[in-house]
Parts: structure tokens; sequence; C-alpha cells
């Protein structure tokens, strides 16, 4: 990355979700021309409630703001449309289980990032949650993660052994290895491509910038450590290649801390 990077501040409230009534999935897509929900202003350390089934469309339009959010114990419900990338009428915490950041049984604690609408959301199987496909859509979210101080901590991977190689020193079954300088830039433009990678033990440095979502020339394996998918002794993990986004929000995550950014042409987040 290009020396004198800059960084952008992300807006961040607070949002807490309480217990309430569940359901398993929805029988109508809402209208994709439906309003936003009407929300107030929300200063810093101000909290909303809401259940499994709550959406974020009350932040539409609020390209880059960070939403600290609490999912109860007793899900899943709601439903989901995309992977990674999830449009903004999508039940939250129910993307954060497909997400793997938050449990049924206990809940937790994570982020979301506030994204602009996307020209289609994948469809994907999950963590037991089963998203769906959908067209163009005005709003959209991702789940930037934790842990949130004082929070419930989402639990790394636990560490893998190295693949076994091949005669051409590839590790068999597709699976890539990084190095841990090594960034994504050479996959930009293969959006919704995953490729099933491996980081090598002892591995130190490299830059990131972002959270949940990282710029494709961030550190694959620093991105994948903040993550929570390795840690400093490696580990196997799946890199899907994303687009652009307006805004990327640093944090200080699993040892490694990363830096905001604006507007950036290439995107990837790591997934177990």
């Amino acid at each position: 990355m290009m020396a004198g990077r800059w960084g952008t501040s992300a807006q961040t409230v607070i949002f807490f979700v309480a217990v309430g009534g569940l359901s398993l999935g929805a029988c109508k897509r809402k209208n994709s021309n439906e309003a936003a929900a009407p929300s107030a202003p929300m200063a810093p350390g101000a909290t909303l409630s809401a259940n499994w089934r709550t959406d974020a469309r009350a932040y539409r339009g609020q390209v880059g703001t960070v939403v600290n959010v609490i999912c109860p114990p007793g899900g899943p419900g709601g439903t989901v449309w995309g992977s990674d990338i999830y449009s903004d009428d999508s039940s939250v915490c129910a993307a954060a289980l497909h997400s793997g950041r938050v449990s049924p049984a206990t809940g937790g604690a994570f982020q979301i990032q506030i994204l602009p609408g996307q020209a289609n959301y994948m469809a994907t199987l999950r963590n037991g949650v089963t998203t769906r496909p959908f067209r163009s859509y005005p709003g959209s979210f991702s789940i930037v993660g934790g842990p949130l101080p004082g929070l419930q901590a989402m639990i790394p991977q636990p560490l893998q052994a190295p693949p076994p190689v091949v005669g051409n020193g590839m590790p068999q079954g597709g699976v890539q290895t990084f190095s841990w300088s090594d960034s994504a830039t050479r996959f930009r433009g293969q959006n919704g491509q995953t490729i099933r990678g491996f980081c090598p033990p002892g591995g130190a440095g490299g830059t990131v910038w972002g959270t949940g979502l990282y710029t494709d020339d961030s550190s694959i394996c620093r991105a994948a450590q903040h993550a929570g998918r390795i840690g400093p002794g490696g580990g196997m993990f799946t890199l899907r290649i994303l687009p652009g986004m307006p805004a990327y929000a640093g944090s200080n995550a699993n040892g490694v801390n990363t830096s905001n950014y604006g507007s950036y042409p290439g995107s990837f987040s790591v997934q177990p």
C-alpha cells in the first residue's frame, strides 16, 4: 500500500439486543423499495432494544457507521439475505450466527458496519444458518467482529496442523499457502471467489486496514489473526474475495491493530 494512506473515523453507536420472540425464517421478502425504518439521531453510548428479528434498516445511508451489538441467548430467528455482505433488512443476530460470531445458546457480542446497497447478494449455508440470495437492494451491512470491552469475545478457532503437500510443494486439496506478507490484490475482481488458505507458524509483520472486511492489499495472515481465525502459530482458513468498500474501520483484536481507511477498490473477508 502506498505511503500516506489516510484514515477515516467511523461513527460508533451502541446497539443492545434484548430477548424477544423468535421464529425461523420469513415467508416473504420485504419489498426492495420499502423505505428504511425511521430512526432518531443516536448519540454515542445510546442504546436500542430489539430481538433476533431486528434488522439494520434504521441505519441505512449512514455508510461507515460501526454499531456495537449484543445478541441474547435463545436464537436463532429471523431471515438473512447475503453472505459476508448482508442486505440491511436481514436479522443482524442471525447474520452474526451465520458468520460465526455468536451462538444460539449464549448469544454474544460483535459489531456491524453499515455499507451501501449491493447489486446482488449470495446465499450460503454456514453454522446452521442458510441465507437467501437476492438482487439489487438499497442498503447493506457486514459483520466486523469484536471483541468489545467487557463483553463476550469471539472465540478464536483452534490451530490446525499444516496441510500435506504434494511433489510440487503445494498443499493438497486446493489449499494455498500464504506468507505473512502476502496480500489479496492478485485476486481483485474475483468477487465471491473462496480460497482455502494456510499460514505457517512464526509469522509477524504486515499491515491491515479494516475490520471483518479488509482492503485487499492488507496482509492476509495478519487479517486472519485479527479475525480470530488463526493465531501466531498459523493455521487454515477460508479467504473470500469481495468488492471494494467506501470505508474501512480499524480496531484492535486478537493482538493485531488494524487501521481505518477510506474508499478502496478491493476487499476480502476471512472465514473458518
